[in-house]
């Protein structure tokens, strides 16, 4: 993911040349060896504030992609046939509004090469399957 790409072009960049993913300028140095064109000078200051912006946005994206995934992967779970027969429902139900949280509570945001790390972050943690033995099942 190249950050600074949507960073430049947020702060009013219109033109940016030869940038690739792996060439996030690190320092003040490559950051004003940059090649970009833009009606007004943008600070190094600027352009961290900008990243951290992007970052974010992109972040909530990425996790609300894996929200939606591990809803999805559960909805089975709520059908009216299974919730009759999981003794922890109730942790279910808790997991599964904790994802629906996700987007407007994140985490920590944990980066990798430039890509979000979701194996590093604090993230709620599926409960196991308990079912309710057969004999004891509502009817």
């Amino acid at each position: 993911m190249y950050f600074a790409y949507h960073a430049l072009y947020s702060l009013g960049a219109t033109e940016v040349y030869q940038l690739k993913p792996t060439n996030d300028p690190e320092t003040e140095e490559e950051f004003q060896a940059l090649a970009y064109d833009s009606p007004n000078p943008i600070s190094w200051q600027d352009y961290l504030v900008a990243v951290e912006v992007v970052k974010h946005r992109i972040g909530v994206q990425k996790i609300r992609i894996y929200r939606n995934k591990f809803l999805t992967e559960t909805d089975w779970i709520m059908t009216t046939d299974n919730t009759n027969s999981i003794q922890n429902i109730q942790e279910w139900v808790v997991y599964r509004q904790s994802l629906r949280d996700l987007p407007s509570n994140p985490p920590i945001f944990i980066w990798k090469n430039g890509e979000l790390d979701i194996t590093q972050m604090t993230l709620p943690q599926q409960p196991p399957i308990i079912r309710i033995p057969a004999q004891q099942q509502a009817p």
